[in-house]
Formats: C-alpha cells, structure tokens, sequence
C-alpha cells in the first residue's frame, strides 16, 4: 500500500473517531467506537469538553505506527454539574495509531470525550428537566 493511500486511511479513521465524539457517541457505552480504537472499552464518563470543531492537522507514518495530530477549538468543560465556560482556545492532542489485522487503530490517549456544543446543550437540558 502506498503512502499516501495510507495517510489517507489514518486520516479518515481520525477523522470518523473525532466526528463521533463530537456527535457525542463516546458519552456512553457504544460499540461502534470499538472500529476506531484498540482499548477494549470506555470509561464511564462524569467530565467532558465542548468543542466549536475540531481539525486535523498533521500525519506522520513510521511502518506500522502513527501519529495524528488533532486541533479542537474548546469552548467550555462540564465535570459532573459543574459548567466552566471560557474564551475559546485551541487544544492540540497527538493520537497514536498502529496498524492492526482489522485497519488502523487509536492507541492512545484515552481522552475524555470532546462534544458539540449542540450536543451538550442537549444533554444537559436533559439533565435539568428529567
């Protein structure tokens, strides 16, 4: 497989595991991570950081490892019931990926999820009410 195909394939596994977080799918149990990641499961999550967007800025491939470097523009932080809004800033998070028999994989980090202001807002307004 040539290189560029290959930058091609870690960049569209980041990108779908960012777009799912950002959609909120990392805030509970959900098997469809698990074809983003090597870690067996997810924590339970009491934290979270919103995020405007995200954006991938950087690939870097060594044989069967890589690295990716994502960019969040992050709004605010929700831990447990507490909300803390702030100017928004740019968050830089160097994933680690390897090449497994089922495609490329996230190795680490395991970080808290990186939700949609939309999202959050529809969270915890359901919080509140319910």
């Amino acid at each position: 497989m040539d290189k560029q195909q290959t930058t091609a394939d870690i960049h569209n596994k980041i990108h779908g595991y960012c777009l799912a977080d950002f959609n909120g799918n990392r805030l509970q149990l959900n098997p469809n991570i698990k074809e983003y990641v090597s870690w067996e499961e997810e924590s339970g999550w009491d934290h979270f950081t919103i995020i405007n967007d995200f954006k991938i800025d950087s690939i870097n491939v060594t044989g069967l490892s890589a690295t990716a470097i994502v960019q969040y523009t992050v709004t605010a932080y929700v831990d447990g019931v507490t909300l803390t809004k702030q100017q928004s800033q740019q968050e830089l998070i160097t994933f680690n990926l390897s090449k497994t028999k089922f495609g490329w994989r996230i190795d680490s980090p395991v970080i808290a999820p990186h939700v949609s202001l939309e999202k959050a807002k529809k969270l915890l307004s359901k919080a509140i009410y319910n």
